[in-house]
């Protein structure tokens, strides 16, 4: 069986498919939370805790959670682990899903989904920086990190809702190759014992038949008292 390429990828089911779009939603969402716990943690830690993550080397490998609301330095860093330590659930969940309705084309989906899902690294940080913006917004700091993190729980939770809904875990019926290229799989040992041979006794060949006569080298034999010599 050929691997898929350009011509064969059934391109138009692949962007039609609500199972898809589970995915793709489902890696924006998390990609968001992910983006936002990485890249915004210092900014929110200074600004409404001020606490310098970067001099504090025994949470170095704590993440920013998606809390706004709490005033308390001890809850926020309890919360942010297990943010992260949840969001295992969610990788494990949708990654795998590519493989699950289209192993045929689950690198393609991947470059698709991961795509979609690196947009949410591009825009987290600019709407971070307008909402957490003192000029603009006024107010104070806990009051727009606030805004900051409703907007990625409402994110988050609806990629959730929306992969619960469309998501599957059957193989598309498009996912299946074309039929031309349907048959029996080659299989290397199918005929191994066929050619072993015992000194050639019982091996199966697939040699010319070549004609074959019967020619006496010498006379047969006969009694030399033989009576009609006399």
């Amino acid at each position: 069986m050929s691997s898929a390429d350009l011509k064969t990828t059934p391109w138009k089911n692949i962007f039609t498919s609500l199972p898809v779009y589970a995915i793709i939603v489902a890696n924006f969402c998390r990609s968001w939370t992910f983006y936002l716990l990485i890249i915004s943690q210092p900014m929110y830690f200074g600004q409404v805790f001020h606490f310098e993550v970067d001099k504090a080397s025994e949470w170095k490998a704590i993440f920013l959670l998606v809390v706004g609301y709490t005033r308390s330095t001890p809850v926020a860093i309890s919360a942010l682990t297990l943010a992260v330590g949840f969001s295992g659930f969610a990788i494990s969940g949708f990654n795998v899903n590519h493989l699950d309705i289209a192993p045929r084309y689950a690198s393609i989906l991947m470059g698709l989904s991961n795509g979609v899902g690196t947009l949410a690294g591009m825009l987290c940080p600019i709407v971070v920086e307008y909402i957490t913006d003192k000029k603009i917004h006024g107010g104070d700091d806990a009051s727009r990190w606030e805004k900051v993190f409703l907007i990625a729980s409402l994110i988050h939770f609806g990629g959730v809702i929306f992969y619960a809904i469309f998501a599957s875990g059957e193989k598309q019926p498009w996912a299946e190759p074309p039929r031309e290229e349907e048959g029996p799989s080659w299989n290397p040992l199918e005929n191994a014992f066929k050619r072993q041979t015992s000194y050639g006794a019982t091996a199966e060949t697939n040699f010319p038949v070549y004609e074959t006569r019967e020619e006496r080298v010498q006379e047969p034999c006969r009694d030399a008292y033989d009576e009609r010599d006399f």
